[in-house]
């Protein structure tokens, strides 16, 4: 295509660097109601996905600040979130302080591994 600059895949590291500059913002942004696709698009998508699922454990990979996790936590047993970034994980702990059902993790997922303690999971990703 005319006009598309092909570049090599950004680290995973650089991602989360540039997430632990804008986890603040992005929270800011979302409780806000400034980003109205996160609201009026992305959390009804993804809570309809959600109705037929096993609510006992869900993994929110890619959690960042939260915001999500805690919609998740509304209709979940029990929410993992998984976010690379510490950052972001710091604001997801403190918007998720009140909610009850919420643990964070501080992870990267590069190599499909998440570790709960003791006990690693091994993640297998499916198309």
């Amino acid at each position: 295509m005319k006009g598309i600059v092909r570049r090599a895949p950004k680290k995973h590291s650089d991602l989360t660097r540039a997430w632990d500059r804008l986890a603040e913002e992005r929270h800011r942004q979302i409780a806000s109601c400034e980003d109205l696709s996160f609201e009026h698009i992305l959390v009804p998508t993804m809570l309809r996905l959600f109705e037929n699922a096993d609510p006992a454990l869900v993994l929110d990979i890619g959690s960042g600040t939260g915001d999500f996790t805690a919609r998740l936590a509304r209709v979940a047993t029990r929410v993992i979130g998984v976010e690379p970034s510490g950052a972001s994980v710091v604001v997801a702990r403190a918007t998720c302080l009140a909610v009850r059902n919420v643990r964070f993790i501080e992870a990267p997922l590069e190599d499909g591994e998440v570790c709960f303690g003791q006990n690693p999971l091994r993640l297998q990703w499916r198309a």
